[in-house]
C-alpha cells in the first residue's frame, strides 16, 4: 500500500492464517462457509498461476459459487496479501469486484478497512492501541459514517465490553453484511496473542457467527505466525503440506512482483 514500505514477509504468517482458517472450518463445522473457504484457496491458486481472478466473482447462475456479501472478506484474503505495497491496484480490483456483484460503496469500504488491517499486520506495523487512526491513515477518502464502526470498536475495547454487549452495539451501528468484519476486529483487539482463546471467544457471537470465526482465525493466524499452530490442531489436519506449499508460492509470487 502506498505509504507503507514493502518488506519481505515470512510465508509462515500466511500459512498460519490459512491453516487456522481451514482448521476452524472443520473444528467448528463452518458448513455455510465451506464453499467460500474453497473459493478463497482457489483465488490463491489463480494468483499463483496468473489466471483470471475475476471469473470467480459473479452473481450469475453460471458462477461456481454465489457468495454472500458477508463472506467476501474471507474470499479476497489472498488478493489482499498479494497486493501488499500496491493499495491503488487493490482498491481498483475491490471496486471492480464489488461493482460486478452489485455491492454499494459503503459495503466495499468495509473490505478496504479489512484490507488495511491485514496489511498493518502483514507489515508488522499494527499497534495494540486505538485502531481507528491506524486505519484511517490509509483510507484516501471516507465519510464519517463509514468509520463509525471502527470508532465503536475502539470504544468497546476500551470499556472491556462483553461479547453480548459488543454484538448488540455493533449490530445497531453497521450494515448487516459488514458485521463479521467488525466483530472479528473487536475480538482480535481484545485477545491478540492468545489464539486458542481468541478463536473460542469468536464462537460466542450469534450473528454472522461462522464468518466471524473464519475472519478471527485469519487475523490471529497472521498476527501470531507459526506459534499460532498448536500441536493439537497440527495433527488434526491432513492437507497442511498443500497449504504450506500454496503459502510459499504466493509469497514468492509477491516477492517477484516487488523486485
Amino acid at each position: 500500500m502506498s505509504g507503507m514500505v514493502p518488506f519481505y514477509p515470512n510465508y509462515l504468517s500466511l500459512y498460519a492464517s490459512l491453516f487456522l482458517l481451514d482448521y476452524a472450518c472443520n473444528q467448528f463445522i463452518l458448513s455455510s462457509c465451506r464453499d467460500v473457504i474453497t473459493l478463497c484457496l482457489a483465488l490463491a491458486e489463480n494468483i499463483i498461476r496468473d489466471e483470471d481472478i475475476f471469473q470467480l466473482f459473479s452473481q450469475t447462475s453460471n458462477s461456481r459459487f454465489v457468495v454472500n456479501k458477508s463472506r467476501i472478506p474471507i474470499v479476497i484474503y489472498p488478493l489482499i496479501v498479494y497486493r501488499y505495497g500496491d493499495r491503488k491496484t487493490l482498491s481498483e480490483e475491490l471496486y471492480y469486484i464489488g461493482k460486478n456483484m452489485e455491492y454499494s460503496a459503503e459495503e466495499i469500504n468495509s473490505w478496504l478497512v479489512w484490507a488495511i488491517l491485514i496489511h498493518l499486520i502483514w507489515g508488522r506495523e499494527i499497534k495494540m492501541g486505538k485502531i481507528t487512526p491506524q486505519i484511517t491513515k490509509y483510507l484516501e477518502t471516507y465519510k464519517e459514517e463509514e468509520i463509525k464502526p471502527l470508532e465503536v470498536v475502539d470504544m468497546l475495547v476500551e470499556k472491556k465490553s462483553t461479547l453480548r454487549e459488543a454484538e448488540a452495539v455493533l449490530t445497531e451501528t453497521v450494515d448487516g453484511s459488514e458485521l463479521a468484519v467488525y466483530q472479528s476486529i473487536y475480538n482480535f483487539l481484545c485477545l491478540p496473542n492468545n489464539v486458542e482463546k481468541g478463536i473460542m471467544r469468536s464462537t460466542h457471537f450469534q450473528k454472522q457467527k461462522e464468518e466471524t470465526i473464519a475472519l478471527s482465525s485469519i487475523i490471529l493466524g497472521m498476527f501470531n505466525g507459526w506459534k499460532a499452530i498448536n500441536k493439537r490442531c497440527w495433527f488434526f489436519r491432513n492437507n497442511r503440506d498443500k497449504l504450506m506449499e500454496m503459502s510459499q508460492k504466493l509469497v514468492d509470487k509477491w516477492r517477484g512482483k516487488m523486485q
